[in-house]
């Protein structure tokens, strides 16, 4: 092959193995393609190579250098000619990074498909074979017999289906602008039998862009940039990237998203999708996985879903708020607490600076309590928790007609390869061993000599971040009763009567900065902490990391909420021997109950967390990276240069292996808020179909505008997010029965309704819940500095608690009915999760799975393909015997 200068525009053969052409020589020249592979523009220069005639499959980026990875590069790019890509460079694009567009012909693309059991589209069958199938599944049965026994099971499923097709048809996308995604008769591509498939004239369209960049990846991740036979570890373009010897290597995006004159899928996603006016329409989800992966699409499929099953918890938790608001000046509890006529003195909060208080300074907290702890309290309760059950298993449903649809459904994963870091880190032991499945020696960490001490080390840490978020609880409680103390001190009665409102809203905040602080610091931590233990494979990393990082902000966002629910005022004792935490008087709860706290910092943490923290960020940061990126690669870069798609993509950010991992991250928390403690929030789930449906707008912008376009990974389900959520489901059940049982006074009210009250109401029932102290018994180190603040001397002081008063035979020891409240309290936890428990179950042997219209369409499609292989067979068979050519047939979908 001769030399050719890069002024010429011939054309240059890349698979001459042992004569290769070199970076100059491809700059201005491609490669032959076979004409069958050759895709029209439409318009779209950008995503072609000079020739405007074969598409860009990958980019790779890298700096221009005399060093060793230029070596690298070279023998890398060596290979990957031999392996049939076809490469063209640009070194104008932007000053200081040079471009690499990789090309995949059609021997390429259907070899590794087949390598890869990518599944194709067949050919199309004639209407009169599948009436032909139909008839033979009914042998005995005519077929006007068939009609009429499903007429009117047709008639009312088509009444049924024009019913809620008017009332959706609202939130159902444009047909226009967004073509529906019929779902397809497919089978595993195979070579030998391409006359099953539908490939068009053009067999590079057969393959979707998405696939012909999996492909590519594929590809790019398995071919050795290093000529030592002994350096077996060599390999992979994810090595490269971490090495930098590329700057980056992704898919082009199929044009701009603003494009006027040329209309595209990513065009459409901004306007139908990203769209915030869109906010009521359906996603285009079926779109999303042809254009991104299946990853990504099963994580908006899976946050759609979510959200529509927010919709009638929300709907619930609005009705149980609006009883409590309007039964509120009903409340018998809360009239007792405002009456100014009982003139009930308490007892000090504090030692010494808190003094004497009036009962009904309490008023608003009372009230505002009862808005949240009252009857449907228990009501919503198990609704939530069934609705957590519903929830996980109507979207295994609806996960498995989705894999279905996507041909998924017996896809495994391929053995992985080392991570770079793994190998690289390793690279000098001497310790190998074999990998039963690649058969390749791989070095190793013995367990006890490499691992333990790392995994200790790891779990040191981990406790020590633990411990560090018990301590900022610790210090919020210190500063929650130091406020109250210094209210308690206050002669301003406004100030006093809101002390415990006004101290509960700012340590929430207080709290909630400091959970924000303590997240910067878990993920950096966790980060390090993962990468010490020398993991050997990505999916291993990210579970070792998903586990560290759930747990921390597990521990982080909830033990505060924890405590209020589960501590506070449990053990506080009483006036003359209160007990302590640390030499300071443990806190107390309001004769209202702590749920109103409980409610409070739930509230200031959920919203915090999603509207500040998440949302604002979310908002913000991305559009911040990459303005920096564009002031970074800006250079002087000319208008052609700027109109080149894979530099602009370049400027985008990379989005990364673990890019959904904090997304989804942030949506197991909010499952939590939801589902742990949701009886002290009614309008958690209100918030949290707020949240999510600005949630969707907003990561359908990132990944339109922001991000480049990922590489489309498959999956076919959620992964270790599933068992997560069906964990903190399970934890739900428990907590929520605790939270009504010991936080809330339902259980003391009704032990009082049955057993003591006079009416049958809640007549009395405040003044018989607090217990009576005699002043004289106070030491000296807890008796109020100013006892005469109230204007009379205070003999008697109350406290709420069942003790017996200070003038029986069994001073301030718990009385008979505290034992009888505590015994309901127990009873009503194990009535609760068992019943609860018992009707999850059922709910999950009534739901199967998978749909059984599903199960008949898998069988119906293994079916009819097997029988059009051999049908096929037997006529190209029959064709050869007598020497005549095959006759096409043609298939239709069936679905």
């Amino acid at each position: 092959m001769r030399a050719v200068d890069p002024s010429e525009s011939e054309v240059i053969e890349l698979h001459d193995v042992d004569n290769q052409p070199d970076e100059q020589e491809l700059l201005a020249a491609g490669t032959t393609s076979d004409s069958q592979d050759i895709t029209p523009n439409n318009g779209h220069k950008s995503l072609f190579f000079e020739d405007g005639r074969r598409r860009i499959d990958f980019m790779l980026c890298y700096k221009p250098a005399e060093d060793s990875s230029m070596d690298m590069r070279r023998i890398y790019e060596r290979n990957l000619r031999e392996e049939g890509l076809e490469l063209e460079y640009d070194h104008k694009g932007l000053p200081g990074v040079d471009f690499v567009k990789i090309h995949a012909p059609w021997e390429v693309l259907s070899r590794y498909a087949e390598i890869m059991k990518l599944r194709g589209p067949m050919k199309e069958v004639k209407r009169e074979y599948i009436e032909d199938e139909v008839d033979a599944l009914f042998p005995n049965q005519a077929p006007e017999t068939v009609a009429e026994a499903s007429y009117w099971y047709n008639q009312v499923t088509a009444y049924v289906t024009a019913m809620f097709s008017a009332l959706l048809s609202v939130f159902l996308l444009d047909p226009v602008a967004v073509p529906t995604c019929e779902k397809k008769f497919t089978c595993v591509y195979s070579r030998d039998k391409e006359y099953l498939f539908g490939i068009p004239e053009n067999k590079g369209d057969f393959f979707s862009p998405s696939q012909r960049s999996l492909i590519v990846d594929f590809i790019l991740r398995r071919k050795k940039f290093s000529d030592e036979p002994d350096n077996l570890f060599a390999i992979g373009l994810e090595k490269l990237l971490s090495d930098e010897v590329y700057y980056a290597g992704y898919p082009l995006h199929e044009g701009g998203f603003r494009c006027v004159d040329s209309p595209n899928t990513r065009k459409m996603f901004y306007e139908q999708w990203a769209a915030y006016k869109k906010v009521h329409k359906y996603q285009p989800i079926h779109h999303i996985r042809n254009y991104f992966g299946e990853k990504i699409a099963l994580y908006f499929a899976w946050v759609g879903f979510y959200t529509f099953m927010l919709v009638p918890a929300a709907i619930v938790g609005v009705i149980c708020f609006i009883y409590g608001l309007v039964t509120m000046g009903t409340d018998t509890p809360s009239k007792e607490i405002c009456n100014a006529d009982y003139n009930i003195t308490m007892c000090p909060l504090c030692n010494q600076l808190c003094d004497y208080w009036n009962l009904y300074e309490t008023c608003n907290h009372a009230r505002a309590s009862h808005m949240f702890d009252n009857g449907a309290t228990v009501f919503f309760a198990v609704f939530m928790a069934l609705w957590g059950t519903i929830f996980l298993e109507l979207w295994k449903r609806y996960m498995a007609k989705i894999t279905y649809e996507w041909d998924l459904i017996e896809w495994e994963h391929l053995e992985e390869h080392p991570r770079p870091e793994f190998v690289a880190k390793l690279a000098a032991s001497r310790r190998k061993r074999l990998n039963f499945v690649t058969q390749i020696l791989e070095p190793y960490i013995p367990f006890w000599s490499g691992k333990v001490p790392r995994y200790v080390f790891s779990l040191s840490m981990v406790l020590f971040l633990i411990a560090l978020a018990m301590g900022a609880v610790i210090g919020v409680i210190v500063y929650r009763i130091s406020v109250l103390a210094a209210f308690a001190f206050s002669k301003d009665f406004l100030l006093r009567k809101n002390a415990t409102l006004i101290t509960a809203v700012s340590a929430a905040t207080i709290n909630l900065i400091c959970i924000m602080l303590l997240n910067m610091v878990y993920g950096k931590v966790a980060h390090y902490l993962t990468r010490m233990e020398m993991l050997r494979t990505q999916s291993e990393f990210d579970d070792s990391l998903t586990l560290k990082l759930v747990l921390l902000q597990f521990v982080n966002y909830f033990s505060s909420i924890f405590y209020i629910a589960f501590i506070k005022g449990r053990l506080a004792g009483y006036p003359g021997d209160p007990a302590k935490i640390l030499s300071f008087r443990q806190e107390e709860c309001e004769p209202g109950g702590c749920l109103i706290e409980l409610c409070i910092q739930l509230a200031i943490i959920m919203l915090g967390k999603q509207f500040i923290m998440n949302n604002s960020i979310e908002i913000a940061l991305p559009r911040i990276m990459r303005f920096v990126r564009r002031i970074m690669f800006k250079g002087d870069v000319d208008d052609e240069a700027r109109q080149k798609q894979w530099v602009r993509d370049f400027r985008l950010i990379d989005m990364g292996p673990n890019g959904l991992f904090p997304e989804y991250l942030e949506l197991l928390l909010q499952f939590g808020f939801l589902t742990v403690f949701v009886a002290a929030f009614p309008l958690a789930p209100l918030f949290a179909l707020i949240n999510n449906i600005l949630e969707v707008r907003i990561d359908a912008d990132k990944m339109v505008t922001q991000y480049r376009r990922p590489i489309a990974t498959r999956a076919k389900d959620i992964g270790v997010w599933f068992n997560l959520l069906d964990a903190v489901a399970k934890l739900a059940l428990i907590c929520n029965a605790f939270v009504i049982a010991f936080t809330s006074d339902f259980i003391p009210r009704l032990v009082y309704t049955i057993t003591q009250s006079p009416d049958g109401g809640l007549t009395g029932y405040v003044v018989y819940s607090l217990s009576e102290f005699d002043t004289a018994d106070f030491a000296n180190s807890s008796a109020p500095d100013n006892p005469l603040s109230l204007g009379y001397p205070v003999s008697i002081c109350r406290y709420k608690d069942y003790r017996y008063p200070p003038t029986s035979d069994k001073p301030y020891r718990h009385t008979e009915h505290h034992w009888h409240v505590f015994a309901a309290r127990l009873a009503f936890v194990v009535v609760f999760e068992n019943v609860v428990v018992a009707v999850t179950i059922l709910i999950r042997w009534l739901i199967p799975d998978i749909p059984q219209d599903v199960l008949e369409k898998m069988r119906r499609e293994k079916y009819i393909r097997n029988h059009v292989v051999m049908e096929k067979e037997l006529q190209r068979a029959k064709d050869n015997a007598v020497g005549t050519p095959t006759k096409r047939h043609t298939f239709v979908a069936v679905s």
